[in-house]
């Protein structure tokens, strides 16, 4: 469960296993075992995983991804996080639930002079 969220951020962001361990400081073979549910990473190391990918650490603990709510949620926080003029944004949807997520999205296309897609 953990190992899939893990692959699934590194993937979205586009960053390869060895390139995850370097920033975690932990050998490539250690990502690829968490990825496959082998073994699970530290609490400290999970929560290095929330910073590199602006998560908060209770993504780890909740139920698998499979939904695309989910996936949605996670889409809105990367966009954010990748965009300096929303970086402020960003930092307050890491608490924000999807829904919430959903119609700030929503609002600031709006703002933006964009078709709302919801």
């Amino acid at each position: 469960m953990v190992g899939e969220k893990i692959k699934k951020l590194r993937t979205m962001e586009g960053m390869t296993q060895t390139e995850l361990a370097k920033r975690l400081y932990v050998t490539s073979g250690a990502v690829s075992q968490w990825e496959k549910d082998l073994t699970t990473p530290d609490v400290d190391r999970l929560i290095a995983l929330t910073k590199v990918f602006g998560v908060p650490f209770e993504y780890f603990l909740d139920e698998p991804i499979e939904d695309d709510e989910n996936d949605e949620a996670l889409e809105i926080r990367e966009q954010l996080r990748r965009d300096p003029n929303m970086r402020v944004l960003f930092d307050a949807a890491s608490k924000a639930t999807p829904e919430q997520l959903k119609a700030a999205a929503a609002m600031l296309r709006s703002f933006q002079g964009e078709e709302d897609e919801t």
